[in-house]
């Protein structure tokens, strides 16, 4: 089996996408495949971490180069799932506009959503545990009152979301673009927002123990009685932040994990209101 990865994370956490620094490439992944039927061996392409565009790329060149049939151990197990997967969006729908009398409740483990269209799909009120959303582009999804824990959206672009009440612990948003989106009265315990861009977003009451912001941009987003608890905030950029005042800080660390410097209290109230830019 050949594993292929599109963009794997360097040793710093932040995905890489610099073919020259280890991303994927068409080149180099026909090049591993070859060198594969050399050897004399069949070959089993898992894609499980690789982005459509590449996955379309490689087969492309597969098909173009007429070196053999090839089976890809993600596609295989798609259409068999894919079905039993739609069926499940269809009953939870169901389930949801009765309010729970008919159909069943959508709850996914481990499955990557990045081959489904969304757009018209109810995932509010779900279970959707270490299900894969990296790279996609979102708009109006309602994720209410859902179970995203352990969750990602790496590289993802996200407008008019709703994560109202949502469980995000340890979901990964690094690198996400976070547009008109509401969070409020939501977990977000070791959620992960590095390198993220939040505008015009709702945190008002959210939960942001041990959370990342690490060279993150905060823009036009309302904290308002959210609780900050050795949130890490290493290298933000904060613009006209609401609620600064009205926000819970029992700590919030300004170095890194790994030499946390933290301020707590009226300390780290006083570091974030001289951190943001302000605006009008």
């Amino acid at each position: 089996m050949k594993s292929f990865e599109s963009y794997p994370s360097g040793d710093n956490g932040v995905p890489i996408t610099n073919p020259k620094k280890g991303a994927f490439t068409v080149k180099q992944g026909m090049k591993k495949i070859r060198n594969e039927f050399s050897n004399g061996n069949n070959v089993i392409i898992d894609t499980r971490k690789m982005v459509p565009e590449h996955i379309e790329q490689l087969k492309k060149a597969i098909d173009e180069a007429g070196v053999g049939k090839w089976y890809n151990v993600v596609s295989v197990r798609s259409k068999k799932m894919e079905g039993n997967i739609i069926s499940k969006f269809e009953l939870h729908k169901k389930w949801v506009e009765t309010i729970g009398k008919e159909g069943e409740m959508l709850k996914l483990d481990e499955v990557d959503l990045r081959s489904f269209d969304l757009s018209d799909i109810l995932l509010e009120q779900a279970y959707l545990i270490e299900c894969t959303f990296d790279d996609l582009k979102l708009e109006n999804i309602d994720f209410h009152t859902s179970l995203l824990a352990s969750s990602t959206f790496k590289n993802a672009y996200l407008d008019k979301c709703d994560f109202y009440k949502s469980d995000l612990r340890y979901t990964d948003f690094s690198n996400c673009v976070i547009k008109n989106s509401r969070f409020s009265k939501g977990d977000c315990w070791e959620a992960i927002f590095r390198n993220a861009y939040l505008i015009d977003c709702n945190l008002i009451n959210v939960s942001f123990y041990l959370t990342d912001f690490s060279w993150a941009r905060l823009e036009n987003v309302d904290i308002s009685v959210s609780t900050f608890k050795e949130t890490l905030l290493n290298g933000v950029t904060l613009k006209n932040i609401k609620g600064i005042k009205e926000a819970f800080f029992e700590s919030i660390n300004i170095g890194t994990s790994e030499k946390p410097i933290l301020l707590e209290s009226e300390k780290a109230r006083e570091w974030m209101l001289e951190k943001c830019e302000v605006n009008g």
